[in-house]
């Protein structure tokens, strides 16, 4: 408290001679002061009153009076430091006294970091002290397969979380080794054995449990045995005073799948040539599998076949696998290359080489029956067939490709292709230079010689006709005009009676389309019927309408409607299509108008009935009228002038009326 603030609280002490009938729990909550000291924090006033003991007797004695606690300065400056937002040091891992914003708590709490200002850091919690701490030891458990292979052991990787106390089994990753790896126990607090829980231990693992190589983990009826463990390990229990010791051995009885059966050939064609006395040439092997996985090796090559018809210079890619020296030959593929794209063009096997002393065999190899009797006998002995199929007693088997007969500038004869090796990539000389046979500079193709081409215009393969200026007139004006119409076929077979078409007629160059909605289980494909093109006999716009029977090619199409676009545009250009002039069709109403009146007035419910067009066809054709279909729909449109679909019968009573 500062020497301004004590002055004005010594100043005010006469004032409180007039309050000394007030008791402590009648002050309001004023700061600094609080009518229950334990609200504040129950771990903090415990500590408190323990270590104040003798402040907190003189207040009891002097409960009833606040003035005579605040005669003594010394009283107040403890109080201050006791009720103060920074302790000097509080005793409890989680008092959060001091000063803790909520901007710092959102903070901590982005930065998944937890502050504890002003607490005493000698009783934290594991959780803290280990945060995610994991040490890592190397282990192997053993399993009995009385029946099939015996005893088999398996390594696997226990990681033991410190802030926790949890451990995780995971049995490491190997490739091509048949059985399933990876996580072998769940993390979690793995209890003890009861018979290994004493009074006043813990019933799970500790890491104080690993405390030295060799110690046995009976987890879950497996027993664990500990055999090494990484740096990090060795260093933690090196710095409580707790050495790990020297490593143990993995057992022999520990799955390796290099050593399985069929991994590695033996040298049993060594040692059977060994034991006949033969000799056996040095065959280069491959190098297997497990020294470099699935490492390849890639050549650039082309393939020359400009001597078949069609044939051209290919680009090809040739694979080497060292894993079981097999080649795979995959095309290059060229933008607009004009060829389909095979996804290769030999599929991954081994190639075996050349025999150039296919028949240069010795006379030791063929019995007695040799192929001059061929000719004669007309038969070929045992010897004589295994001789021309390179087999045989004193005959080297063919030998397959190895990846040190490869070369630049070799030429690889595979099946019906000649493979000529140009270059390789980074990694294949890279792995040529670590064998110390480096290899050599590519080698680069001949650019191909092409003609002179002149700067004249080359004139197209098929001549476009020349339009006159009429036709060029009318593609100007109908640009873009497409007059849909939908129609059935005319006396169609039964198999047909079932199918639509839609006739699309352009107006720019008098072209027709016809295309068929595809309709599920109908037994036909759907699409276009007719691609578009110009018909020899010309349908001409006037000829198509609603209810014309159109001829196109061999097929005959009944008109039944068409679409909102195309009856309007038929209706402004009624120029080409008379049918749709209003006009001449009122003049042939008005012949049977008061026939037409009286149908439409005898109708059954006219007031209620509404009519679409079929059925106001249907009205016409009783009165007589000669009508097409076409028509009949220019009046219906005209009274339908909110094309609906649909008009009242007294609605168009009134129109034939008005006439």
């Amino acid at each position: 408290m500062t020497s301004a603030a004590w002055n004005s609280l010594s100043k005010s002490n006469a004032s409180f001679s007039s309050m000394s009938d007030i008791s402590m729990p009648d002050l309001p909550n004023l700061p600094g002061i609080r009518r229950d000291l334990s609200a504040i924090n129950p771990k903090l006033y415990k500590e408190f009153k323990a270590s104040k003991s003798q402040i907190f007797s003189k207040i009891e004695e002097d409960s009833n009076s606040v003035t005579s606690f605040f005669d003594d300065p010394n009283r107040i400056m403890d109080l201050s430091k006791s009720l103060s937002h920074f302790p000097n040091q509080s005793g409890s891992f989680n008092d959060l006294t001091g000063r803790y914003s909520i901007r710092s708590q959102q903070q901590d709490r982005r930065n998944n970091h937890r502050s504890l200002p002003f607490s005493s850091l000698d009783g934290k919690k594991s959780f803290v002290n280990s945060n995610k701490l994991v040490c890592t030891f190397i282990a192997f458990f053993t399993e009995n397969f009385e029946k099939t292979i015996g005893e088999q052991s398996r390594k696997v990787h226990i990681k033991f979380h410190l802030e926790d106390n949890t451990i995780e089994v995971v049995e490491p990753r190997v490739e091509n080794s048949g059985s399933i790896n990876g996580q072998f126990l769940k993390r979690h607090q793995v209890p003890k054995p009861k018979f290994l829980v004493s009074e006043g231990d813990l019933p799970y693992y500790t890491i104080e449990d690993f405390y030295s190589a060799g110690v046995e983990i009976e987890m879950y009826n497996r027993v664990f045995v500990i055999v090494d463990c990484d740096d990090a390990t060795k260093n933690y229990f090196e710095e409580r005073g707790m050495p790990f010791g020297a490593p143990l051995k993995l057992p022999n009885s520990v799955y390796d799948p290099t050593r399985r059966p069929g991994a590695t050939r033996g040298s049993s064609r060594a040692s059977t040539a060994s034991a006949t006395g033969g000799k056996s040439k040095g065959k280069p092997k491959v190098l297997g599998a497990f020294e470099f996985g699935r490492k390849v090796l890639r050549f650039y090559g082309v393939w020359d076949c400009r001597a078949s018809l069609f044939g051209d210079e290919l680009k090809v890619k040739l694979h080497y696998s060292l894993a079981d020296g097999a080649l795979e030959i995959v095309p290059v593929h060229e933008r607009n290359g004009g060829r389909d794209r095979l996804p290769k063009y030999l599929k991954r096997t081994q190639v075996m080489k050349e025999r150039e002393d296919f028949m240069n065999t010795t006379a030791a190899s063929i019995d007695e029956y040799s192929l001059a009797g061929y000719s004669s006998s007309g038969l070929i002995s045992s010897g004589s067939m295994l001789a021309l199929l390179g087999e045989g007693p004193g005959i080297e088997p063919p030998q397959a490709y190895h990846w040190k007969d490869l070369t630049i500038g070799m030429r690889i004869p595979v099946a019906s292709l000649d493979i000529l090796l140009i270059d390789a990539d980074e990694f294949t000389r890279e792995f040529y230079n670590s064998k110390e046979i480096p290899l050599a500079p590519p080698i680069e193709l001949p650019k191909p010689i092409y003609p002179d081409v002149s700067n004249e215009p080359i004139p197209p393969l098929i001549p476009k006709p020349i339009k006159t200026m009429e036709e060029k007139k009318k593609a100007n004006i109908y640009m873009g005009v497409v007059l849909q119409f939908q129609a059935i076929l005319d006396n169609p077979k039964e198999a047909d009676k079932s199918r639509q078409f839609v006739i699309q007629y352009y107006m720019e160059n008098d072209t027709v389309q016809i295309m068929e909605p595809q309709v599920r289980n109908s037994g036909h494909k759907g699409g276009v019927f007719l691609t578009r093109c110009k018909l020899e006999n010309s349908l001409n716009p006037p000829d198509i309408y609603l209810g014309a029977v159109v001829s196109i090619l061999a097929h005959k199409f009944v008109v039944l409607d068409a679409d909102l676009y195309t009856l309007k545009f038929m209706e402004n250009h009624t120029e080409i299509w008379r049918q749709c002039e209003l006009s001449q069709i009122v003049k042939k109403i008005k012949t049977k108008k008061e026939v037409l009146q009286r149908v439409m007035l005898t109708y059954p419910g006219l007031t209620s009935v509404y009519l679409n067009l079929p059925l106001t066809q249907e009205i016409f054709e009783r009165a007589g009228l000669d009508m097409i279909k076409q028509e009949v729909c220019t009046v219906f449109r005209q009274v339908d002038s909110l094309r609906t679909g649909t008009i009242k019968m007294t609605k168009l009573l009134r129109f034939v009326v008005d006439l």
